[in-house]
């Protein structure tokens, strides 16, 4: 039982991450600890929103377990499986530089929030300017937004 005490080394853990992955993937599930988000968002209503979250979150539930599992299994590590009960996170030292930046980081997220706004060419493709790039084999185009001069690409063959 020691084996699982101690740290598995890189060519252990990561091939098992993979495979669990390349197995997800096989069998069509989308996987990612923040579609989880997606899908709480989605219990929660806010389908009646946006049409983003507009889709049957009872397909996601299996991801729900995972996130589940994980915080379980995160929890049984730490109290159960762990022969050194401190965690070592580095210190971060308050400075005047750090308590900036991190004021910075708040407005601007505070900043994006505020001032977004639904656009998509998909949907639309009024309020945006067209740029065809031809290749030999496919054709680029570009649209790019009047209003907020944002760009999207798009493949076709």
């Amino acid at each position: 039982m020691e084996w699982i005490f101690n740290p598995w080394p890189w060519y252990v853990g990561g091939p098992l991450i993979a495979l669990i992955l390349f197995l997800l993937l096989f069998f069509g599930k989308s996987f990612g600890m923040s579609s989880n988000l997606r899908t709480l968002c989605t219990i929660c209503g806010a389908g009646k929103n946006t049409e983003f979250f507009k889709f049957d979150w009872k397909t996601q539930q299996w991801n729900l377990l995972v996130a589940a599992g994980a915080i379980i299994g995160g929890w049984i590590a730490a109290n159960f499986l762990s022969t050194d009960p401190s965690v070592l996170i580095h210190e971060l030292i308050a400075t005047p530089m750090m308590d900036q930046l991190l004021a910075q980081i708040v407005w601007y997220f505070i900043e994006g929030v505020q001032f977004r706004f639904d656009e998509h060419p998909v949907n639309t493709k009024e309020d945006f300017l067209k740029y065809s790039v031809t290749l030999s084999d496919q054709t680029l185009v570009f649209y790019k937004s009047e209003k907020s001069d944002r760009w999207w690409m798009e493949l076709t063959n």
